[in-house]
């Protein structure tokens, strides 16, 4: 009795030893600074040299975040106020738990249009307004349908860092992504261009609503609201003159961007509080709220998880891939796939509460962090305290911008997306014909038919073209195997054995 007590005590003293070496302070602490980035980099943080710039690049994101937040809210067929709480709040969340330290996230184009479209076909089944209308009605019921639709996004997005789904982005490739990007991004611009006409339309949804967009569009420009049509004429061209000539002018003396989005927006709610464009027939954003009281919590709704979770599955999917597409691409020494999977979940689950919709990186802003040396995530935190700022204070002088304003932003943007993306093709043909046939097809069918037919089309191209890749790697080295074995035995023969085979060969040609 007494030998096997002394056995349990001597085990029960080992399992303790193990377990204390497995949990040391540590391998816990690695744990956690692995799970939350910013509590490795901060303490660390360089802040005689990466202050400034990142301080800079903060500043200058902030000031392209408003627009565009206020924008991608439009496009999201949300309150306006969404579109600042995702640019502050979400992007807040994900510099605590994120490894891309080159990267601008919040409100993206792709993401904000196919939240509207989610959002505008549930308040139609319920026969309400697709847009919001200002009604304390339609709000309620609107963030409540936003909030539960971006909390399913982040259980999605629980289960896809559970089961190491960051892999699933090898079938998004690039001729997938940059075909239905474009398609996207025109389907973008048909809903967005009737704001530079200040014409009211329904906008569609579901199949060839490029086409139906655009009808509508052509067939009511007798209506257009002149003010209007010059107004965005004069915005549009005051991008377009940045673009080809400010830009390039102000790069030659520094690296300092100029926000023209920013300086376009203040000059556009002076001009309009002054000359009273809504006397004029503008339509303007009108009441935003600010202050503590403003920040309100969106409660969700369980009952909604099953209304909301297709879309939330083709929206976690689509964002996932072009996210950690768009990030890799500035990252890649650093980047991990799983850890981002997380970032981008927590920032749902929690942000989901406050009014927030699906974040990602944006390209465009990410390179403007770039060419402002942008050197941690420090940017986006101050670009999030600035905004902070901003929702405190600031609402109620957004109230006379005009809502042309945020559509030439849109519109200006897209063009630029699709530019960019249009040079892509010719590089995809030269590669190989099927990587070409994959880009113009996705684009095709997500364009004059459908999104989730682009999809659904751009899945099953590429699988094909992974599984061909596969099973034709498998043959070539079966067929290199069975060379290397016929090789390994033509020299495992004795030297006198072949010279007998080769006297047999010539007799052989000989009798013949």
């Amino acid at each position: 009795m007494n030998n096997s007590g002394q056995n349990e005590t001597v085990q029960d003293s080992s399992t303790k030893f193990r377990f204390k070496r497995l949990c040391t302070k540590k391998k816990i602490w690695n744990t956690v600074t692995s799970t939350i980035p910013i509590l490795q980099w901060l303490p660390s943080y360089k802040w005689s040299s990466d202050l400034v710039p990142d301080f800079f690049a903060g500043l200058t994101l902030a000031f392209l975040n408003v627009p565009q937040a206020l924008a991608f809210a439009v496009l999201a067929n949300a309150p306006l106020t969404t579109g600042l709480y995702t640019a502050c709040f979400s992007a807040f969340v994900y510099a605590l738990l994120g490894t891309a330290s080159v990267s601008s996230f919040g409100p993206v184009a792709i993401g904000s249009m196919l939240t509207g479209e989610t959002v505008a076909v549930f308040m139609t089944e319920r026969n309400m307004s697709a847009t919001p209308d200002g009604t304390i009605e339609d709000h309620t019921t609107r963030v409540t349908f936003i909030a539960t639709l971006t909390f399913t996004i982040g259980l999605i997005y629980v289960v896809f860092y559970i089961l190491n789904m960051g892999t699933i982005r090898a079938l998004f490739t690039k001729p997938f992504v940059s075909g239905f990007i474009t398609g996207c991004a025109i389907h973008i611009l048909a809903k967005s261009v009737k704001m530079l006409f200040g014409i009211r339309l329904k906008s569609h949804y579901g199949p060839f609503v490029v086409y139906k967009n655009f009808r509508d569009v052509i067939l009511k420009l007798p209506d257009s609201h002149v003010p209007t049509v010059i107004f965005s004429v004069v915005v549009i061209m005051i991008f377009v003159l940045n673009m080809f000539v400010l830009k390039r002018l102000v790069a030659k003396c520094t690296k300092f961007i100029v926000p023209i989005e920013a300086i376009v927006l203040v000059v556009s709610i002076i001009t309009s509080y002054f000359a009273d464009f809504r006397a004029l027939g503008f339509e303007t954003v009108g009441y935003i709220p600010s202050g503590v009281s403003s920040i309100t919590v969106s409660p969700i709704d369980p009952s909604l998880i099953p209304t909301s979770f297709p879309a939330a599955v083709t929206l976690s999917t689509i964002n996932m891939a072009t996210t950690l597409s768009m990030v890799l691409a500035f990252n890649s020494d650093k980047l991990r796939a799983g850890q981002e999977i997380l970032a981008m979940s927590v920032s749902n689950l929690i942000c989901s509460n406050l009014q927030c919709m699906i974040i990602g990186n944006s390209m465009m802003r990410t390179i403007v962090a770039i060419n402002l040396g942008i050197k941690t995530l420090m940017a986006t935190i101050v670009s999030s305290i600035i905004l902070l700022f901003v929702l405190m204070f600031a609402g109620p002088l957004f109230e006379p911008l005009p809502t042309a304003a945020l559509g030439c932003i849109i519109i200006v943007a897209i063009v630029q997306l699709i530019i960019t993306n249009l040079k892509q093709p010719p590089s995809f043909f030269k590669k190989s014909f099927e990587d070409g046939a994959i880009w113009a097809v996705v684009f095709a069918t997500t364009v004059f038919w459908d999104i989730q037919i682009g999809l659904i089309t751009g899945f099953v191209l590429t699988l094909r073209q992974l599984l061909v890749k596969v099973i034709g790697d498998e043959e070539e080295k079966k067929k290199r195997l069975s060379q290397a074995e016929e090789l390994h035995s033509v020299e495992a023969i004795p030297e006198g054995e072949k010279l007998l085979e080769e006297k047999m060969r010539a007799k052989v040609v000989e009798k013949r």
